[in-house]
C-alpha cells in the first residue's frame, strides 16, 4: 500500500517532467539562465536563482509566448516549488535550434543584456 500511495504521487510530476528538459545552465555577473527542450523547441528561460539541473521542472506557463512566467519544479528534496522566470521570446532574440539557444544563454548572463 506504500509503495502504491509513492507510485501515485510521483508519477504525474515524473510525467510532467519529461516534457521539459534542461539541456544547458548559464551563470555570471550575478545572472542565471537555462536552455529548455520542450515540444522539439529550445527556449531560453531566465532565473533568479542557478537551476540545478538534477531538478524536474513540472511546467513553464506560456512558455511559446514568450516573457514574464511561473516555472514549477520539483528540487532535489522532493518538495514542488515555484519562482517567476522570463522566458526570452526566440523572436526578439533571433536565436533557432540548441546551438542558437546556448550561444543567448551565454550572452545574456556574460554580457548582462537585459
Amino acid at each position: 500500500m506504500r509503495w502504491f500511495l509513492i507510485i501515485v504521487i510521483l508519477l504525474p510530476v515524473t510525467l510532467q517532467a519529461q516534457s521539459y528538459k534542461v539541456r544547458k545552465t548559464c551563470m555570471g555577473n550575478g545572472a542565471y539562465a537555462i536552455v529548455v527542450e520542450h515540444d522539439d523547441q529550445f527556449f531560453v528561460v531566465e532565473t533568479p536563482i542557478y537551476f540545478q539541473r538534477s531538478w524536474g521542472i513540472g511546467e513553464i506557463w506560456g512558455i511559446n509566448l514568450g516573457g514574464f512566467s511561473t516555472l514549477s519544479y520539483v528540487d532535489d528534496a522532493g518538495g514542488p516549488n515555484q519562482m517567476d522566470v522570463r522566458v526570452l521570446p526566440r523572436t526578439q532574440w533571433k536565436y533557432a535550434g540548441l546551438v542558437g539557444a546556448i550561444s543567448v544563454c551565454r550572452q545574456v548572463t556574460q554580457a548582462g543584456f537585459r
